[in-house]
């Protein structure tokens, strides 16, 4: 597995003491869908940022046009605020 995914997936992992069955690891699916939305939500404002700095003109106002695009698109996607 991705070492990043490994990351994330642990940020999501919560371990429950003294339930009836003993302790539990519970794993939050919806936290876990979020982080890696929002990972690639953070890649595409790195590509609107580097579109600015390695870009002229028109190519970089629609290259970051379209990472932001991108980026709002995967945000209404998956509804993060």
């Amino acid at each position: 597995m991705d070492k990043r995914i490994e990351e994330l997936a642990n940020q999501c992992t919560e371990y429950v003491e003294g339930t009836l069955d003993g302790d539990i690891v519970v794993f939050n699916h919806k936290k876990f869908a979020k982080l890696i939305a929002q990972e690639c939500m953070n890649l595409c404002d790195t590509v609107a940022n580097v579109a600015e700095v390695t870009n002229n003109g028109e190519m970089a106002r629609k290259t970051k046009a379209t990472a932001v695009g991108c980026r709002d698109m995967i945000k209404q996607c998956f509804e993060i605020k």
